[in-house]
């Protein structure tokens, strides 16, 4: 094992490497596959050209795999770029040092590693790595139970056991799926969303259902399908779905609310009256009597289109039914 120096340019290279421990203050370049069932510490730049294979990774740099990427817990500083598929359990990439330096295992070498990188990287929280540009991109599917990723995260496949948070924009190619999600930016996602739990955004955009236990949007809300939540939806700026709207609780939204088939919310339907409520958007004449209904047990204020249910109408309609309700294509939406 080489000895931590205070020089950032000491490098580590391999033809492939299988090791149990790793502890190294520079860059590591491995020309192969990287396997470790210990702990790698690297307190520079980790480049590996074909798959890793990991129990316990902590980076102070940039981690960039050309294949696919497991690891059982990830910290790190800098940018993760993997054009492969990604699977963790714990992935947390910050600029704080300190986070790291209470990592589990860490021992007085680490400890060591970690002081020269606070000393040689003043001023990193400044850089743009954890602005406005990517900290995480995958470029296959990302499959991790439990995140904390200061900075963007670009994925191009699906997301599986989503259950962390993101300060900055995601886009997701794919199907998102997991127990909850909390981005600070703009959220993107190509097809679906499937959360247990909470869903909250700045900004979210999907163009195809949207179904979670609750839903929190700041700014504009727009999805290509249904928008289902077991509690409650509530969106600062417009909510519009091209399909139904359909919540266990309330839907608030501080602009307009904009559906193509029905809206149902027991506890309340609420928007701005100057923009208004407007269900059945999409839903031709001939099926208004089926389609184009606000269900709630009080009539909101600011209908601009669409039908309210009350009275004994209401109590015979149960969510299954709702379900069942087509949009105007025929389909259900989720």
């Amino acid at each position: 094992m080489r000895k931590i120096e205070s020089n950032a340019s000491t490098v580590f290279r391999s033809q492939g490497l299988k090791r149990k421990n790793m502890t190294f203050a520079g860059d590591v370049f491995i020309d192969g596959d990287l396997t470790s069932a210990g702990l790698l510490f690297i307190g520079g730049n980790l480049t590996v050209s074909g798959s890793c294979h990991l129990n316990e990774l902590i980076c102070l740099g940039d981690i960039t795999v050309e294949g696919n990427l497991s690891c059982g817990d990830i910290g790190m500083r800098g940018i993760l770029s993997c054009k492969g598929n990604l699977a963790a359990y714990d992935l947390l990439v910050t600029h704080e040092l300190q986070r790291l330096r209470y990592w589990d295992g860490a021992t007085r070498r680490e400890h060591a590693l970690l002081a020269f990188g606070e000393a040689r990287s003043e001023g990193y929280e400044q850089s743009d790595t954890f602005g406005s540009g990517n900290s995480v991109v995958v470029g296959g599917w990302f499959d991790v139970d439990d995140f904390d990723i200061q900075g963007g995260v670009l994925i191009g496949g699906d997301v599986f056991n989503a259950d962390g948070q993101i300060f900055g924009m995601l886009d997701c190619g794919g199907t998102l799926y997991g127990d909850g999600l909390w981005v600070s930016g703009y959220c993107h996602v190509a097809h679906s969303i499937h959360l247990y739990g909470a869903l909250i955004a700045t900004t979210l955009m999907c163009r195809g259902s949207c179904t979670a236990g609750s839903i929190e949007v700041h700014e504009d809300l727009d999805v290509g399908q249904a928008i289902v939540s077991d509690g409650d939806i509530e969106v600062g700026g417009h909510l519009r779905s091209d399909n139904r709207i359909q919540a266990r609780g309330f839907v608030r939204a501080g602009k307009s609310i904009q559906s193509a088939s029905s809206i149902f919310a027991p506890k309340g339907v609420h928007a701005d009256r100057s923009y208004g409520i407007y269900a059945g958007l999409d839903v031709p004449r001939e099926h208004k009597a089926t389609h184009g209904f606000i269900a709630c047990t009080t009539k909101p204020n600011g209908i601009k289109a669409g039908i309210h249910v009350k009275g004994k109408k209401f109590k015979q309609l149960n969510e299954r039914q709702l379900v069942n309700w087509p949009a105007s294509d025929g389909s259900d939406g989720v």
